[in-house]
C-alpha cells in the first residue's frame, strides 16, 4: 500500500492571453524579456513573465500592468484595440484543504480595470480519484 501526500490547492501563475487583428508582433515586441511568450497564432499570443516568479496573483497583475503602462502611445493603442486582454489565473486544485482563498486586492482590481483587462480563473483538478 502507498502513502501518497496528498496534493494541496495552490496559486500557479498568471498568463496573459491577448487576441488582436493586427499588431501582435509589435505587441510581443514592447514586452522585451521582462514576459515570455507560452503560445503564438496569427492573431493570439499567452505571456507569462520571465524576470519574477510571483509569489501572489497581486504581485503578478502588478507586474503585467506595469509593464502595459509603460508602452509607448502607438503600442498602447495596439493595446486597447485587442479583442482579448485576460489575465489568466492558473489555480492548481487539490485534495486538501476542504476550502482554499485566493484574493485580489482592490489595488489589483483596480490596476486591471485601468489596463481594461478581464480576469479569468482557470483551476485544474487534483489528478487524483
Amino acid at each position: 500500500m502507498t502513502t501518497e501526500k496528498p496534493i494541496g490547492t495552490k496559486f500557479l501563475n498568471v498568463d496573459l492571453d491577448i487576441r488582436t487583428q493586427s499588431g501582435l508582433d509589435e505587441l510581443i515586441n514592447a514586452f522585451n524579456s521582462s514576459a515570455f511568450v507560452l503560445s503564438k497564432t496569427e492573431h493570439q499570443a499567452s505571456f507569462e513573465l520571465s524576470e519574477i516568479y510571483p509569489a501572489s496573483i497581486d504581485e503578478a497583475v502588478l507586474h503585467f500592468s506595469l509593464l502595459i503602462k509603460a508602452f509607448p502611445l502607438h503600442i498602447r493603442t495596439i493595446w486597447e484595440q485587442c479583442e482579448v486582454r485576460q489575465m489568466n489565473i492558473g489555480i492548481q486544485g487539490g485534495v486538501e484543504p476542504y476550502a482554499a482563498y485566493f484574493a485580489l486586492s482592490e489595488n489589483a482590481v483596480l490596476l486591471l480595470a485601468s489596463i481594461h483587462a478581464e480576469i479569468v480563473f482557470t483551476v485544474y483538478g487534483s489528478g487524483l480519484s
